[in-house]
């Protein structure tokens, strides 16, 4: 599985962007805008191919998003700790697809089965926040009775997917590689296929 997490900026042009991504094949999109208002959302919406929407899953606005027929729901570390184990299992009742963010092989342990898959990290030093990075390396943790996916995070380069891939990762989620630089629908074939050459799956 290959995520790309959106610019939490705006991008000129961006819902285009978005469209030939998943041209691309691109798996699944985390529209992450923590500062965007229901206007700027409800805007980028408009412009999005609406055969993609099953793909898109939204970290802040989560209202706009099921307004709009959105089936994934991504919620931030703080977020789930402030989330009943009643809306989980309604969402999932509801045919939600659902992810988080965490930090520590041990959050992951820790997960209620009702989330889909967990984006640890940061992984390698992150590209889009400088100097961030964890205190020690991380892997995927070993898998007992949990079945939540993991999807590596931070710092996640073409050259870096063989390495993830042997940690025991589930697939990979990328920001900065994608759009720090050049066209972000380019570097995104770069990592796919790196990605893929190793988890053909």
């Amino acid at each position: 599985m290959v995520v790309v997490v959106s610019s939490p900026a705006l991008v000129p042009q961006e819902a285009e962007c978005f469209n030939r991504l998943f041209e691309a094949g691109l798996d699944i999109l985390h529209v992450r805008k923590p500062e965007a208002g229901e206007e700027v959302i409800n805007d980028l919406l408009q412009e999005i191919d609406p055969h993609y929407y099953a793909r898109l899953a939204w970290h802040h606005q989560h209202a706009v998003g099921e307004a709009w027929g959105m089936q994934r729901i991504h919620l931030t570390s703080v977020v789930r700790r402030q989330t009943s184990t009643a809306q989980l299992d309604r969402w999932k009742a509801a045919g939600r697809t659902i992810s988080t963010s965490i930090h520590t092989p041990e959050e992951y342990e820790a997960l209620p089965s009702t989330i889909d898959y967990a984006l640890l990290g940061p992984v390698f030093p992150s590209i889009s926040k400088p100097g961030y990075q964890s205190a020690s390396p991380l892997r995927a943790p070993v898998r007992t009775s949990q079945v939540t996916k993991l999807i590596a995070i931070g710092g996640i380069e073409p050259h870096r997917c063989q390495a993830v891939y042997a940690l025991g990762f589930d697939g990979i989620a990328v920001l900065g590689s994608i759009w720090q630089q050049g066209d972000p629908v380019e570097n995104f074939k770069q990592v796919q296929e790196a990605w893929y050459i190793h988890d053909p799956s």
